[in-house]
Order: C-alpha cells, then structure tokens, then sequence
C-alpha cells in the first residue's frame, strides 16, 4: 500500500508526498514520472482520472487534511461516487453476461476493449465528482 498526504502541480511536473506501507515517515514532495506524464498529456482531468485509477486499483490511499488529498477521500467516500461506481460495475457486468452468451462472437481483446471504455467513463465520472471537492 502506499499512503499519499499531499499532492502538488508544479511547472516541471506532479509531486507527491507519500509514505509506502513498510517505511516509518513520509517522504517529501516527489516528482512522480508517471502522473507527470499524463498530466502534461491529458491535463488535469486526465490525471485526476488517473490518481482515481491509482487509489481505487492499486492501493493508493489518500490520507491527511490536506485539500489536494482531502478531495479524493471526500469524494470517493460520498454516496454519491458510491452510485457511480455501483452503476459502472453493473454496466461491467452485463457486458460480461453478454459476452458469455455469444463467446464466439467477441475475443477477448474486444471484451478487454469494452471494459477499459467503461471504467474510463467511471473514472471520467469521478473527476468530477472530484473536481466538485476540490475547494
């Protein structure tokens, strides 16, 4: 797990104070490659899409007061992210029912296809529900 307590855009990138589940204190403001990345090629709602990707599939856990966290865990915790998630799982589901129906018709790169377009529209969906945290 890694925990995160601050985030911040800088000219040169994304920085990111976290702590990893094994170490004892947080490290400082670190340039993070990889969010830099999609920032500067998606913007910002790319990457909040992206950081929602990080803490609802890879175990980044955003704790702390901090508003450039707080937003996440605000936001991830209402019920309202919890309709949208429910509703996209459903969606997820009912495709899966449909290609195990017709399993000759679809291989599995289209079945890959189908559910990475609906958990962008999941993640699209909370950024902006995030974006409604923010201040």
């Amino acid at each position: 797990m890694v925990y995160f307590n601050k985030t911040e855009i800088k000219e040169d990138g994304v920085y990111i104070s976290f702590i990893n589940s094994n170490d004892e204190i947080f490290h400082p403001l670190t340039k993070s490659d990889s969010i830099s990345k999609v920032y500067f090629h998606e913007g910002k709602n790319g990457c909040e899409m992206f950081m929602i990707d990080l803490i609802l599939s890879c175990g980044f856990i955003p704790i702390g007061n901090h508003k450039s966290v707080a937003k996440y865990r605000n936001a991830l915790c209402s019920p309202k992210a919890e309709q949208i998630i429910d509703d996209f799982e459903n969606k997820k589901n009912l495709y899966a029912k449909a290609f195990k129906k017709q399993p000759n018709k679809y291989t599995w790169s289209e079945q890959d296809i189908a559910k990475n377009k609906i958990d962008n529209e999941k993640f699209a969906e909370l950024a902006k529900l995030v974006a409604e945290y923010e201040n």
